[in-house]
């Protein structure tokens, strides 16, 4: 989704959040000065961009939510009997980033089943 994951983010955030008046929002920044904010925490709303993840997190003294294990995480702890995860995602997605030695870390009693990222794939995604 690129920088529409943003937009999409900040629309979640804003319709989950109990709000009477403007002040009652969550502060969100899209800006990369995120300490002079004082920010809490970081979030990447696209998945392809969490190939910077490493780096993100290493240029930053807060915490940076790593979105794709926090939904493996979530898969894992709602719907426990889950053994296979089908993922449908760019080749970046598929390769660089499920493919990784902290997803297997965070639950390694299933499989994660990536199809092969085809033309038709990429084509629906972008």
């Amino acid at each position: 989704m690129g920088p529409e994951a943003t937009v999409d983010l900040m629309q979640k955030i804003i319709a989950h959040t109990s709000a009477i008046d403007d002040v009652d929002h969550v502060h969100c920044i899209i800006d990369n000065k995120l300490a002079a904010y004082g920010t809490d925490f970081l979030v990447i709303p696209c998945n392809t961009a969490h190939y910077y993840y490493n780096a993100v997190a290493d240029t930053v003294n807060i915490p940076v939510v790593k979105m794709i294990a926090l939904v493996v995480d979530t898969i894992c702890t709602v719907f426990p009997a889950i053994q296979q995860i089908g993922i449908l995602g760019s080749t970046t997605v598929i390769k660089n980033i499920f493919c990784t030695s902290d997803i297997d870390a965070i639950h390694n009693s299933f499989r994660l089943s990536l199809p092969m990222a085809t033309a038709h794939t990429m084509q629906r995604i972008f």
